[in-house]
């Protein structure tokens, strides 16, 4: 029986290092090398995503899809909560960076914004540097209200080396509140091979009040419902065969 048990402890814990490597998310919770981030900070490092890729953000000035330092514009981590600058502005509580009711903790502490808020920014590129082939893909972008006048869209394409758009996804159209302090995601799966970087662009009507709350990129594919089910299920396993060894 003991034998038994080793043999599924081995099986979940292979499984689930395994999805934990494809399932990959930068939460921007820690710098890029470890650190809690200080609030209003530039991020210039990019983040490791395993052996020696990385993957850069920035926002294109000069609009080329290519990093030029001193040209373009890092982003700035932003701290959850009230402070002297906003990565967006919840409309009913008239205070910034507060989630709606139900999203703190996918809010998490920290995301990414243009160092100049509430402008229209530049568009922000996600940047791989990776021989790996890049099958899905996904990230949020936070508060994409507006009005029938002034509205907020944003348009994700993904490029290859020769900066083609190989796929694409536009957000909702950000008419009115519905989606004040919540997350917009966007998810590409089944990507054909040649993936080299993912570019946000601002497409709305607005022309002020706008900015960028990025937060909780997965950089590479995300695991299918089956294996997350077979996951959780072996964790579970686990933790009653702890507790009834414990027990005795």
């Amino acid at each position: 029986m003991r034998r038994y048990a080793l043999l599924i402890v081995s099986v979940f814990s292979v499984l689930f290092s395994d999805a934990l490597a494809s399932a990959q998310l930068i939460d921007f919770e820690s710098t890029p090398g470890g650190a809690i981030p200080i609030d209003d900070a530039l991020l210039g490092t990019p983040y490791p995503i395993g052996g020696p890729d990385s993957v850069r953000f920035f926002f294109d000035r000069n609009l080329n899809n290519t990093f030029d330092p001193g040209v373009d514009d890092l982003p700035a981590f932003e701290v959850a909560g009230d402070d002297a600058v906003d990565g967006f502005v919840h409309n009913a509580l008239l205070q910034g960076d507060i989630p709606a009711a139900g999203f703190a903790a996918q809010l998490g502490d920290y995301f990414l914004r243009p160092v100049q808020a509430g402008s229209v920014p530049s568009p922000f590129i996600i940047d791989y540097n990776t021989t790996l082939s890049i099958s899905a893909l996904s990230g949020e972008i936070w508060d994409i209200d507006g009005s029938p006048t002034a509205t907020e869209q944003w348009q994700v394409d993904l490029l290859d080396v020769a900066n083609n758009v190989i796929a694409s996804q536009n957000s909702p159209t950000g008419v009115d509140s519905t989606l004040d302090s919540t997350p917009w995601t966007f998810v590409f799966s089944g990507l054909p091979a040649g993936v080299d970087k993912a570019r946000l662009t601002f497409i709305g009507s607005k022309t002020s009040g706008v900015g960028l709350a990025f937060n909780n990129f997965s950089p590479f594919a995300i695991p299918e419902p089956g294996t997350a089910l077979l996951i959780g299920a072996g964790l579970a396993w686990l933790a009653a065969t702890r507790e009834a060894r414990d027990r005795r």
